[in-house]
């Protein structure tokens, strides 16, 4: 019941609009480690709580950017959300400047057909696992 939307628990209307809604709610679960969302909140009154447009609180480990992605896909009319494109987009933007930032290993996208292209490693961050088993 926690991953539904306002207008799958009010009228059983399901698209993909109410699917990143959902997705919203499973990169929520990542940050807060598999954990139920909406805890605290009884499974009856939890409709009225996202119906008067409240949302859960951003996790201590999950980076702004994150939270605001997750956030967008919450919006309470459909049409607001982005659509999976949208998000892809989004995180494919994140990884890039995170890539330059931290010069991570990354795996390659090609954003115009969204298909995994190649896996590509920068900087060193192989190197540091190489021999791990052996420390």
């Amino acid at each position: 019941m926690c991953w539904l939307p306002i207008e799958a628990l009010a009228d059983r209307i399901f698209s993909e609009k109410s699917d990143v809604w959902s997705f919203g709610i499973l990169t929520y679960e990542i940050f807060i480690r598999g954990k139920v969302p909406y805890e605290k909140i009884d499974h009856n009154q939890m409709y009225e709580f996202v119906k008067n447009g409240q949302r859960l609180d951003c996790p201590e480990d999950a980076p702004n950017q994150i939270y605001a992605i997750v956030m967008s896909c919450w919006e309470k009319e459909p049409d607001d959300r982005p659509s999976f494109g949208d998000l892809v987009n989004r995180l494919y933007e994140m990884r890039e400047y995170a890539s330059d930032l931290y010069t991570y290993g990354y795996v390659g996208y090609r954003q115009e057909d969204n298909h995994r292209d190649d896996v590509s490693f920068r900087g060193s961050f192989l190197n540091k696992f190489e021999n791990f088993d052996s420390e």
